[in-house]
Formats: C-alpha cells, structure tokens, sequence
C-alpha cells in the first residue's frame, strides 16, 4: 500500500495557499495519524483528504481545523485527563480479553451486536476487510468465547448501522450504510437473520459524512423515525450546487420507502463541516414532548422539538460551538436526562484536546452546561464517538467517548459528578461500544480497529466486564455497592415501592421532589444498615398536608457524599 511521504504531505500544505498555520506539532500528529492508517491522502485546495483504498471511502478534513481554539465555557466543573499521565493499570482488570473478531464497525460507527434471529446467541453485524475485499458479514456467537461466520451481505451492502422494526409487522431490520444511501434488510421470518433486501433510500446526493442515523420515534406514532444529516440538490444554484441539512424521514408503508418529513440547514447557510452533525435523542426538558439535540464545529448546539406530529422546531440553542459529537442519558443518576455534546480541537498547549460538555435543563425548553469533559491529546483527524451504554447493570448508564487513541468510559458518581470508569489504548481505533449480551450480567466491550497487516485490516477486540463490577441484584444476593433502582411500579396511581442497597452502615436521606426541584416528601433520614431497603410511598398519605397533582416526580437518594436520583410517574 503505497503512501505519500509525510515530509512532502507538510511541505505542500506550509508552501501553498493554505491558512498560516502554528508550527507546535499539531500538523504533523495528524497527517501521521492518517498515514500509519494506510490512508491515501492528498489535498484539495486547504481541505486533507483521506481515501481507504480498499472500500473506496473518503474522508475531508478542513484545514481550519488545524487552528487553536480556547474552551468555549469557563468556570464549570471539569474532569481532566491527561492521557499521558494517566495510570491505565487502575483500570486493566476490569474487562478481560475474549477474542477478536475478524468484522468491525468503521470510522465512528459502532459495531452493531444484537439476538435479531431470537436464537439467544447474539449476532455481530459489521465489515470483513482485507488488503483485497471488502463485505458485510454476519458472526454469530456460539458459546462464552467464540464467534462463528453466518452471513455475507451482497458486496457494497456497506456498514452496518442500528437496528429497529420500522413498520411494526414483527420483522427487524438491519441498516447498513454505504455511500451515499442507506440500505435496509428485514427477516424473511421472526426467526431469521435480516437478509432480505427491504429497500434502499438516498441520503446523500454529494460528500457523504460518517455520521451515524438515529432511530427513534421522535413523533409519538408509535413507530422510528430516521434522524440524520444528508444532503439535498441546491435548487438555487443549479446544476452543481447542494446544502447539507439535518433531516427527519419517515416510513411510508405504501411506498415501501422513507420520505423526509422535516429538514433545516443547522446552523443557517452552513457548509460541510460547519454544519450540525450527530444527533442524540430524549425528552430533555420533561414536557412530554421528544426533542433531538445536535451541535456543530463552528455554529453552535440546536435542540429541536415536536410541535405537531409531522412538525418540528427548533426550541433553544447555544452559539457557542462545540463540536460534532452528541449523546444523551442520565449519567449523574440524579433524575434529569443530560445531553452531551462536544469535539476535538487543537489548543494553545500544541496539543488536541476532546471537549465534552453536559447540559441539563432549566425550565420548559431551557437548557445550560453543567460539566465539562477535557481529554486530551487526542486525535483530530478521527471521527470520535460519543454514546450513552449501562455498562455494569445497575440501570445508570455510563458516558463512553471513543476517539483515535481509544475509549473512556465515564460514571456518574452524584449529580454533576463523574469519574473515570475505565481507560484503554487503542490505536486507530474505528468506534467502541459496550453491549449486554442475552441474560449476562454487565457489558461487553466491542472495541473496533483499522489496523494495516495481513491478511485482515480490520477487526474487533472483545471484552468482557469482570464479574465483581456488576450492579444487578439477583435472587437471594446483595450485592456490595451503594444503588439506588426504578420504582415499582412505575407510573403507579396509588403506592409504589422504592428500593435502595448499601454495602456498609450509613446515614442516607431519601426525599421526593416534584419537577421545578421542590421538596414535596422525605421518606427515610436516619442510619440504616448494609444490605437491601425497600420504601413505601403513597402520594395521599394523611402525611402530607397539600394533595399532590399526577405528573413527573423525582425521588432523590443520599448517603455520604454521594447522591442518586429517578424519575417516577403519579397518575391518579
């Protein structure tokens, strides 16, 4: 595989009409990056291209990306970690080394791992890549530690990319993108792989983006939509012309296909890079209502909401830019759903710094950054990956950013607090994902590379989580971890349970809240001992004074200095 010298790659980009940019390493870092990938690179005027000679894919990056840039928030909590201090010892043991397997995702996609045949053995969708071919292939999992081949899609299927039921008929489908559209394969039967082609629909009509679609049923009819950025021919400047949007398409039965329902240019008039990105979906302020949040490199974080059923709008953004990367969940455990948000960015240090930044809500609609995430070095020319999983079972999802050196994995550890929960090197890394696999307890990390030996250039490194790790409570055991989980039932119109474990003897306080924060009950405060407590509460108890309205109610649990907090649903 031949590559272009890295001294002629810096030569042509100081000597040509590129910006001026710092001479602190930065350039160097990067170009090398993609070169030891076994990329074909190249320049267009003030843009690197990357090209993977095998699968054809292409890759541009902005020479504006190359400037430093300084933080956009100040004064908020930070967790900072320094990559080349930090001690990766602390955090070896607690996944342990499975197998590979000769599939993986591609740049920014997570591996797809699911049981869509119903056999209990779940199944890896991804890429089979070698110095020659180039295929989407189907593993299935055959017992704790081996994989075996099942599937080879048609060539050019491309990646894999979520799975979902679109139209509700008990089939699943498979997404795979390629190029410039999405192709889509259902189950010939509720038992069977999904291989059987569905449809194929354009999202791209020019320079397609490895940005991952979301699925979500973000109009409440009960069936997913597809949320992604594309592009669209510009009818303003014929016949060459085409502006990227963030789109909302959705199944229509009769066509067999996806028709876009909503689009917008995020920001306005926006191009490639500068335009919005990733999309992580929720209902972020609590109304009821779905939102989507997403955020772009240089024009700021947009929040968009349903406001009819087929209709969207943008409700609150920020102009502050702060990357392309977007994913949601209540990491800090404390009731209400963050989204983070965030990019990678050189930084007067001559370094590249991943910036991720969790917001929250304030009211209807309303959102600020509560903590921010400073990683760094890092790799800029990666696609990075940012995704919300429950990696150890106790119903709290942990943050997993994922770029070129490798994954972190971040927990919550009180509201608007976090820590790291695990680090691994990983060079060129593609994407990182953790997945529970059938009834094991705790996840498996699926970690994808794009390595450049023979015979395979593309594979996926499987782990699994160390058995002491994990949260869930099982039958006759208490487990030795402080955890607080949903209420049950949920939502419930009379009494419902609450459940709490401790490993050791503690003062914890346990109160209910309603949705603007006030303080509406408080159900424990004393000592209590080790081991696994269960609460009662019935909003119309004689107790409490004023009659509680049906509507969204968070229980909030305290011990030491640490805080867990869920939501719970009052119907009457």
């Amino acid at each position: 595989m031949k590559r272009l010298p890295l001294v002629v790659l810096c030569g042509l980009l100081l000597s040509g009409s590129s910006p001026q940019l710092p001479n602190n390493g930065v350039l160097e870092r990067e170009l090398q990056s993609l070169t030891d990938r076994g990329l074909h690179v190249q320049l267009l005027g003030e843009v690197v291209e990357a090209t993977d000679p095998v699968s054809g894919e292409t890759w541009h990056f902005s020479m504006k990306k190359l400037m430093p840039k300084t933080p956009p928030y100040t004064g908020l909590p930070t967790l900072t970690i320094d990559l080349r201090t930090l001690d990766t010892n602390q955090f070896n043991w607690k996944f342990r080394y499975e197998n590979s397997l000769p599939i993986s995702s591609d740049w920014g996609f997570p591996l797809q791992v699911r049981d869509i045949d119903g056999n209990a053995k779940a199944e890896a969708y991804g890429v089979y890549q070698t110095q020659s071919d180039y295929f989407t292939q189907i593993y299935d999992r055959n017992d704790n530690t081996n994989w075996s081949h099942r599937f080879t899609y048609p060539i050019d299927t491309g990646v894999p990319d979520k799975s979902s039921d679109i139209d509700g008929n008990g089939r699943k489908e498979i997404y795979c993108r390629y190029r410039d559209s999405l192709f889509v394969f259902e189950q010939v039967a509720a038992n069977s792989l999904p291989v059987l082609g569905k449809f194929r629909y354009r999202q791209w009509f020019y320079g397609a983006s490895g940005i991952p679609n979301q699925l979500f049923d973000i109009n409440n009819d009960s069936y997913p939509e597809v949320l992604f950025q594309g592009t669209e021919p510009d009818t303003a400047n014929p016949p060459f012309g085409y502006v990227n949007k963030t789109y909302i398409a959705k199944y229509i039965p009769s066509m067999n296909n996806l028709v876009r329902i909503w689009s917008a240019q995020l920001p306005i008039n926006c191009v490639a890079e500068g335009c919005a990105a990733a999309i992580a979906c929720g209902d972020f302020d609590g109304d009821g209502l779905q939102e989507f949040v997403t955020s772009a490199q240089e024009g700021g974080v947009f929040v968009v909401e349903q406001s009819t059923q087929d209709s969207f709008l943008v409700v609150w953004s920020d102009s502050t830019p702060v990357g392309w990367r977007a994913a949601s969940g209540d990491v800090d455990g404390n009731g209400v759903t963050e989204f983070f948000v965030g990019g990678t960015q050189p930084e007067a240090d001559g370094f590249v710094h991943l910036r991720a930044y969790a917001f929250e809500r304030t009211g209807d609609n309303a959102y600020q950054p509560v903590f921010e995430f400073n990683i760094f070095p890092v790799g800029l020319f990666f696609v990075d990956l940012y995704q919300t999983v429950d990696v150890d079972g106790d119903d709290i999802p942990e943050l997993i950013l994922s770029f070129g050196g490798g994954p972190v994995i971040i927990r919550g550890i009180g509201s608007h607090n976090y820590e790291v929960f695990y680090y691994t090197p990983a060079g060129y890394l593609d994407a990182a994902t953790a997945v529970t696999i059938g009834n094991e307890k705790g996840a498996h990390l699926f970690v994808s590379r794009h390595l450049g030996g023979q015979p395979i250039v593309k594979r996926t490194d499987v782990y699994s989580l160390d058995s002491s790790l994990v949260s869930v409570v099982e039958s006759g055991h208490t487990p030795n971890i402080v955890m607080l989980t949903q209420n049950f039932p949920n939502p419930f119109n009379g009494s419902t349970n609450i459940q709490f474990n401790l490993k050791s003897r503690e003062f914890v306080r346990l109160t209910i809240h309603d949705i603007t924060g006030k303080e509406v009950a408080r159900l424990v405060e004393l000592e209590q001992q080790p081991g696994s407590h269960t609460v009662t509460w019935n909003p119309v108890d004689p107790q409490i004074l004023n009659e509680l309205a049906s509507g969204i109610y968070f229980y909030k649990f305290t011990v030491g200095k640490r805080s867990f907090a869920r939501k719970m649903v009052y119907l009457k």
